[in-house]
């Protein structure tokens, strides 16, 4: 995948917006969920391209919610020692995620 392939930070933070914004085919999810928790576990990613990672992260989490046993700890740790932004978006996230389990 073309997002894996770069270490810049602007270009990924542009891909995952694109394909937040988009329907993601079923056929490419699982690789596009590994990278978004492969970047969001990395302390040294962007702010922004973490935040976009727990956007489409929760967006995946609706459609196979056997994923949020695996995002809500993640998410719990990075509203505890995240940037301001990264915690609101956690907040936001495990709220969201509560309200639909």
């Amino acid at each position: 995948m073309f997002l894996s392939a770069s270490n810049n930070e602007s270009l990924q933070r542009t891909y995952l917006k694109i394909l937040g914004q988009n329907e993601i085919p079923k056929e490419n999810s699982g690789v596009l969920m590994d990278l978004c928790f492969e970047l969001l576990n990395n302390p040294q990613s962007a702010v922004a391209v973490r935040a976009w990672c727990i956007f489409i992260l929760m967006e995946f989490a609706k459609k196979y919610p056997e994923i949020k046993n695996e995002l809500k700890p993640i998410l719990e740790l990075i509203s505890q020692t995240g940037t301001a932004g990264e915690k609101s978006r956690a907040q936001v996230v495990l709220k969201t995620l509560d309200k639909e389990s």
